[in-house]
């Protein structure tokens, strides 16, 4: 459904083939893109994500919302969003990711969270043919890399890896790394890619990625 979401944006759009990235369920939902819709794909990069979750985890977080409400995962979460060091040079950011959890609408986290908890992809990532780029964040500890991105990467062919020094929400924690990163692969790949990365980039204090 998630991915029928993203195509129906994408014709609504009138475009008819683009590069793909997404963060943690974002980079779930690129993956299922480029597995059932090849031919929209020109290239793919799953950032700080996986091809298949631990559905006990899961099923236990998708509980304690539908009953405590995101509130109930809310110290859960950030420890896991971003690193201490980030959290602690910036509060602000940190807050702003908060308040954005407690709005979420409970059902709406829960379905999202349910759709991670029956993902399992991992064994279709070989079909896929758009050049990708894994990228991992080294202080990630919902996907490390180390069984989840390391996985993704061998099972794409060809695909390549990249890491950066942050947590899980890397556009968060290192946008400057992460922005001239894409504009390089993209590059290579003779896609469309920004000329600048000051131009197009959102302040961090704004970003908050679409990590569960």
């Amino acid at each position: 459904m998630l991915v029928d979401d993203v195509i129906a944006v994408l014709d609504d759009a009138g475009v008819a083939r683009t590069a793909v990235a997404g963060v943690s369920l974002g980079g779930m939902m690129a993956m299922g893109l480029a597995l059932d819709y090849p031919d929209r794909v020109e290239a793919l990069i799953p950032i700080c994500t996986s091809a298949t979750m631990d559905p006990g985890a899961w099923t236990a977080r998708v509980q304690a919302v539908r009953y405590g409400g995101t509130e109930a995962i809310l110290d859960l979460a950030l420890g896991r969003f971003l690193s201490p060091e980030f959290r602690k040079a910036d509060p602000d950011a940190s807050d702003h990711i908060a308040e954005g959890l407690r709005r979420m609408s409970n059902d709406g986290y829960a379905g999202c969270a349910a759709a991670i908890r029956d993902m399992d992809i991992y064994w279709r990532l070989r079909e896929i043919e758009a050049p990708t780029l894994v990228v991992a964040g080294d202080l990630d500890t919902s996907t490390p890399f180390e069984g989840h991105g390391q996985h993704i990467a061998e099972a794409i062919p060809r695909a390549q890896t990249v890491h950066l020094h942050a947590a899980h929400l890397a556009p968060l924690e290192a946008p400057e790394a992460l922005a001239t990163t894409l504009i390089r692969f993209l590059n290579s790949c003779n896609t469309t890619a920004p000329e600048s990365v000051s131009e197009r980039l959102p302040s961090a204090s704004s970003t908050i990625g679409d990590a569960l």
